[in-house]
């Protein structure tokens, strides 16, 4: 069959590999330079339990985002065995994380690492506490507390994206690079694809475009319907680069790492090789593309390197990275075919899940057109038709980006703030609460980070 796969990012590669391999023919449009790409941008953690956050399984559809994520994360040995030199291998398989608290952790912060490390029974193999965690740490400073998890591994996303470029070139996928606007018309039982005056007919038609889902979306309308809108989730990192003469970095294979911090996905540092690492992340969603780091991300995170992490880098030099995590107005994913034209199947909305889930993704798209149209049954709940889901309760998800947003306040504005913590959680919370009257909001719960979207009325 004939298909066009919309977006180069890990997702869209990895599709366009696993389709390739069963012998269909590829069309790959993308960036040629991949810019904006969250794939591009990202640190590239293979995480899922760094990234749980309290109450994950007590609501279906954050469970089953959790396991979108798991499921693939399972996948990534045999991958990079399969793919990659015997080199290359036998250094992922010896990476491994650390969560960490420390002085500056907030109760909410704390929150989400208790509820972690209760999970320890649940998960053994992918969860181990304090005392063993401790004799394998690499690291020197601070912690209060630790958890480690040694099947949370991560890859270099230049590499990735590198390897994964080579063999789809391999397999004779064709790519087609800068076209910004797709127009596609139903044609019998196929898609037609409009683009810069030219036009392809595919048996199927995959949209996996990240952020820049939400212009293929208003481009067309009539065709898709309604689908929640994607935004910009906006992110700053940056590759810390050796300076001549300033002290080796130590050779080591552990993410060293915080949970949740207040909309983020906390502070995370990664040895890429003996000469450079990765410092991430910033969050800020948004409507509008940011092809720019903000100052005040730049800061917090030097701060946070420099106080919670090792002094010693500051002498360095840094490279920023910013992209685009694709968020939808739920958060939820956006994946599976269309009601009314199932030849055209999305696949965005992961936020910072994408290179994480590409694997199961794929293989989820590939099994659909292969004939198994029960591929996405498991993960229904994300189909791009769909109503909006709420974030737990009303008054949970008021509580919760409440703290959310005073744990960011800290994070931005210094721990000093920690001692008026209930104060300013209190008032926060009461300032919802109007946001939440104001839009007449009934029996359903924002998600933290999208509260200020609801305010301005952006959804």
């Amino acid at each position: 069959m004939k298909i066009a796969i919309l977006g180069n990012g890990s997702i869209g590669l990895m599709t366009a590999l696993k389709l390739s391999n069963d012998g269909h023919k590829i069309v790959l449009f993308g960036d040629k330079n991949k810019v904006g790409s969250a794939s591009k941008a990202s640190g590239a953690m293979l995480n899922v339990m760094a990234e749980m956050e309290k109450d994950q399984f007590e609501l279906n559809s954050s469970k089953q985002k959790f396991y979108l994520a798991y499921n693939s994360q399972r996948k990534w040995n045999d991958f990079i065995k399969k793919n990659f030199s015997p080199n290359e291998f036998k250094s992922f398989k010896k990476r491994s994380t650390f969560i960490f608290t420390n002085n500056f952790t907030t109760p909410f912060e704390n929150k989400q690492f208790e509820y972690l490390k209760k999970q320890a029974n649940i998960f053994p193999k992918d969860i181990e506490l304090k005392n063993k965690a401790l004799k394998k740490l690499k690291f020197d400073s601070n912690f209060s507390d630790l958890i480690y998890l040694p099947r949370e591994k991560y890859i270099d996303s230049r590499l990735l994206l590198s390897k994964l470029d080579q063999l789809i070139i391999k397999n004779k996928v064709k790519t087609i690079f800068d076209k910004k606007i797709y127009k596609l018309k139903k044609r019998n039982q196929k898609i037609l694809i409009k683009y810069k005056n030219k036009t392809q007919l595919f048996d199927y038609v995959i949209v996996a475009l990240g952020s820049y889902s939400q212009k293929f979306i208003e481009n067309n309308k009539k065709l898709v319907g309604n689908i929640p809108k994607i935004f910009f989730g906006a992110g700053t990192a940056f590759r810390i680069k050796k300076k001549k003469f300033t002290p080796k970095f130590k050779k080591n294979n552990q993410v060293l790492r915080t949970m949740n911090r207040g909309n983020a996905c906390g502070f995370h540092l990664i040895p890429l090789s003996n000469d450079e690492y990765y410092f991430g992340a910033s969050n800020s969603i948004s409507q509008i593309e940011e092809k720019k780091s903000r100052i005040g991300s730049v800061s917090v995170l030097t701060n946070g390197l420099i106080n919670e992490f090792n002094e010693n880098l500051k002498d360095n030099h840094l490279e920023l990275c910013v992209g685009h995590r694709p968020t939808s107005a739920d958060t939820y994913p956006i994946l599976g075919p269309l009601n009314k034209h199932p030849q055209i199947i999305f696949a965005t909305g992961t936020k910072r899940d994408g290179v994480t889930s590409c694997l199961e993704i794929s293989d989820l798209i590939k099994n659909y057109i292969n004939g198994d149209k029960t591929s996405f049954e498991k993960y229904k709940l994300f189909k791009p038709n769909r109503k909006l889901l709420s974030f737990f309760s009303e008054e949970i998800a008021i509580n919760k980006a409440a703290e959310a947003s005073v744990a960011g306040y800290v994070m931005h504005n210094g721990k000093k703030h920690l001692n008026d913590w209930n104060k300013l959680v209190k008032l926060e919370k009461n300032r919802i609460k109007k946001i939440y009257k104001k839009l007449a909001v009934k029996n359903f719960g924002i998600h933290p980070e999208l509260i200020s979207l609801y305010d301005n009325k952006r959804i």
